[in-house]
């Protein structure tokens, strides 16, 4: 069975094209909350950022998506933020579920339980996978058009 052969890593330097691939693809920039073009250097900041954990997740064939995990430190409640990336190529398969599934439980190997995630109300994919991963609303910011979602 295919998602017997997954692997879930912490992103290394050598998978900045991947992440770059992923985070630019168009469709990604037009879900995502800056939807500007990302280049090497905003990929090697995030992988140094010490309060980022950037994560991919390896198919059988290579790399299929990434995750990320933000740790805010001023975040009274220390909940970790939940994002990731389906590649175009490997979407509809099942593995943004897999990513989530996850990420929740990375983030509670590094004592953050509580998670949380923000995604444009027009992003049913999204909407629809952390729904069925236990994500509730909990608030509308209209300023950035975003959602928030608790787990």
């Amino acid at each position: 069975h295919a998602m017997t052969l997954l692997t879930f890593r912490y992103a290394t330097p050598e998978d900045i094209p991947f992440l770059l691939e992923c985070r630019n693809d168009p469709e990604m920039r037009r879900q995502s909350r800056a939807g500007d073009i990302k280049d090497e250097a905003w990929a090697r900041a995030c992988l140094a950022d010490g309060g980022r954990h950037v994560y991919v997740l390896d198919g059988p064939k290579g790399p299929v998506g990434t995750g990320d995990l933000r740790i805010d430190a001023h975040d009274e409640f220390g909940r970790a933020e939940v994002s990731l990336t389906v590649h175009l190529g490997a979407r509809q398969a099942g593995y943004g579920a897999v990513l989530v599934a996850l990420l929740l439980q990375e983030a509670r190997r590094l004592g953050h339980p509580s998670c949380t995630a923000f995604i444009k109300p027009g992003n049913t994919a999204s909407l629809r996978l952390f729904a069925a991963a236990g994500f509730r609303p909990v608030h509308y910011w209209p300023q950035d058009g975003l959602l928030e979602f608790h787990h």
